[in-house]
């Protein structure tokens, strides 16, 4: 090339960047003994957030009594585990590491190990429960901050980390909504409330003035008036569905600190959420508005008045939504319905407890009691061989209930020890069932007479 002062000439040149005139025998080995030098360090993660995660999982293996789990999810087979995949990464020879791909493919086997592991034991405990129920919603309801860290962490390494936190089972619990029902031995309840509303909607959170050292009463009185808004619900409904946020607003209405006053507007606030479910589904529709503009539209016609008086709700509407044209709502009288409840198939009977906080329903084969304020499912017994046609709580022990089948047979069940108790065989159940503080069934014979069953219970 041409320059002011002469003409430049550029040669080619190879340059030698091993400036420690290392062999590569030596170079080999320097990687290899770098890896190895992490060892300690993964070891301590692995130790430390592993067996957290694994408490959780065994802990929901005994309420739900899980039989295909395997016996092997032990803090020693974790780390037995552990211990042999390191093992046949240093069972390949020093020239191994010196390939790239192998060298990177190693580094990456080290370092997600423990994630992968993680995300395989909850893939086997959860890939056969019916209820659909995530890792995340169980850290949540036993308050483990740690766990629910661990496992967010373990879903960003693979996928979407907000999944397991946003996803909501059939019956509308999230892991937000068992946060607020939580266990009796709960941890941090406030700590995993607040974690996974940082994670989830961080403006929701700022928007309730919550405070770092704020209680769980605290936070669930906060986040109570903060759904009353629109906003709120707009915001809340980007990362849930409608039936999820149904279940969060259940939960906030089971807990028993907040004022009647606002348990009254949270439950119209839930209807209005229950009577839209199919408007607020999904995300932006062609013919519709967004979302957000969907929400506040609703809200400023709402014949309950549950947000504000018409007239201010329709300017801070337009001011949301920047649009001057309203989604017009044909049933404008009132919405009896409370809440409605999504089975997965035919449901034939329900009954309410004599104290009204649980509900039975007979859906195909299986008797299922659920929450009657949340609707989360409490338990759920299988053993019939036929569809269910008949249910009822015992009036005498709240946690007893009887259930008729097409079998021909009435099982009793126990909520205490989550089995069948007792089985009557040979009757036809499908008229009536009723149970009385001596658990008898008058079943209504082919013949049309009606006989007592008292002595099968003797």
């Amino acid at each position: 090339m041409d320059a002011a002062k002469g003409p430049i000439t550029v040669l080619e040149a190879r340059i030698n960047c091993n400036t420690k005139s290392q062999t590569m025998e030596q170079i080999e080995e320097r990687r290899k003994a770098d890896l190895v030098a992490q060892k300690p360090y993964l070891e301590d993660e692995f130790l430390r957030d592993v067996p957290l995660v694994l408490e959780v999982l065994r802990e929901h293996r005994q309420v739900v009594e899980i039989d295909h789990m395997p016996s092997e999810l032990s803090d020693e087979h974790a780390k037995q585990q552990y211990n042999e995949e390191w093992k046949k990464l240093m069972e390949h020879p020093a020239a191994w590491f010196n390939n790239d791909a192998s060298y990177l493919g190693a580094i990456d086997t080290a370092y997600k190990f423990k994630y992968d592991y993680l995300l395989e034991a909850v893939r086997v405990t959860f890939e056969k429960d019916s209820t659909f129920t995530t890792a995340a919603q169980v850290a949540a309801e036993r308050g483990s901050v740690a766990a629910l860290t661990v496992l967010v962490d373990a879903r960003t390494s693979s996928a979407d980390p907000k999944a397991d936190l946003c996803a909501a089972r059939h019956d509308g619990a999230t892991a937000l909504g068992r946060a607020l029902v939580p266990s009796p031995t709960s941890k941090d309840p406030a700590g995993a409330l607040r974690f996974i509303l940082e994670r989830t909607s961080p403006g929701l959170l700022e928007s309730c003035g919550i405070e770092n050292r704020m209680d769980f009463h605290g936070l669930v009185a906060h986040l109570a008036r903060a759904f009353m808004s629109p906003a709120a619900l707009a915001a809340r409904l980007d990362q849930v569905s409608p039936t999820g946020l149904k279940g969060e607003i259940g939960a906030l209405l089971h807990g028993t600190k907040l004022p009647d006053a606002v348990k009254d507007r949270l439950g119209k606030v839930r209807a209005f959420v229950d009577l839209h479910d199919s408007l607020l589904a999904g995300a932006d529709h062609p013919g519709l508005p967004p979302r957000v503009a969907r929400v506040w539209q609703l809200a400023s016609q709402d014949p309950n008045g549950v947000f504000g008086a018409y007239e201010g709700m329709v300017v801070d509407a337009k001011a949301a939504s920047h649009e001057a044209r309203l989604i017009q709502w044909v049933n404008k009288t009132p919405h009896p319905c409370r809440l409605t409840l999504a089975g997965k198939s035919e449901i034939r009977c329900v009954a309410y407890s004599k104290c009204g906080t649980r509900l039975v329903r007979a859906e195909d084969k299986v008797v299922i009691v659920s929450d009657a304020e949340t609707g989360f499912e409490l338990h759920r017994f299988v053993g019939h061989t036929e569809n269910v046609t008949s249910v009822a709580f015992n009036p005498a022990d709240p946690d007893e209930l009887a259930s008729g089948s097409e079998d021909n047979s009435i099982r009793i069940f126990s909520m205490k020890t989550r089995t069948c108790t007792r089985t009557l065989t040979g009757h036809r159940c499908d008229c009536c069932l009723v149970v009385s503080q001596l658990l008898l069934c008058m079943c209504k014979r082919i013949c049309g007479k009606v006989s007592s069953l008292e002595s099968d219970f003797s």
